[in-house]
């Protein structure tokens, strides 16, 4: 019996302590990643000034709000199709929904990966960096965010606008651009083919 308690008692504190390794391991992890994505991104985040030279010159202003809030009063010009974290992910697999429905409703609303597109939503939602993801994933690389969103745009005195606005409907033939994708549950399920989105951890980083 008392080899018996002793075999246990190792095991629990042996488990104990790779469940501990394990936590300090997904800690350092997210540290880096955070790091990195930081770094990364460091040049895709624009000010409200930077919003409004963008709408002058023609790009697309996407914002990335619920129709009802995007109703509610959005920057001029500004297109909407709905939050992109429902309207262009599966909620069942985290993925993206197939790239044929992509295709029709991004063309549909003007929005081309390849154009200048400023992409914005409340202050630091993550429908923003989800839309931003999107168009790199498809080869964007002139999409920038917002990242103070509506809230900044309001409190920096800028025009606010309630009336609906589109852009022209373009064909799209999208193709997915490989790029790096860190995130936490892929990688400890040893999964390979990246995810479009994880609801807890998400970490794009580009190749430059």
């Amino acid at each position: 019996a008392a080899v018996v308690n002793f075999a246990l008692a190792a095991y629990r504190t042996s488990s104990a302590m790779i469940a501990i390794r394990l936590r300090c391991a997904c800690v350092m992890l997210f540290a880096w990643c955070a790091a990195t994505l930081a770094h990364a991104q460091a040049g895709a985040i624009v000010d409200h000034t930077h919003v409004a030279e963008a709408a002058k010159r023609g790009a697309i202003i996407w914002d990335t709000r619920s129709q009802a809030e995007y109703r509610q009063g959005h920057v001029p010009g500004a297109i909407n199709i709905g939050d992109p974290n429902v309207v262009l992910r599966n909620p069942n697999t985290e993925d993206f929904i197939p790239q044929a429905l992509i295709e029709k409703i991004l063309g549909e609303a003007g929005i081309d990966p390849q154009a200048e597109i400023v992409i914005y939503s409340a202050r630091a939602a993550t429908s923003a960096y989800f839309a931003h993801y999107t168009v790199q994933y498809f080869g964007g690389t002139r999409s920038k965010v917002y990242h103070d969103g509506m809230d900044g745009w309001r409190a920096a005195g800028q025009p606010v606008s309630v009336t609906g606005h589109a852009r022209p409907a373009v064909a799209l033939k999208l193709s997915e651009i490989p790029r790096i994708v860190v995130a936490a549950p892929s990688l400890l399920a040893g999964r390979e083919r990246p995810r479009a989105y994880f609801g807890l951890l998400l970490f794009h980083l580009h190749i430059k």
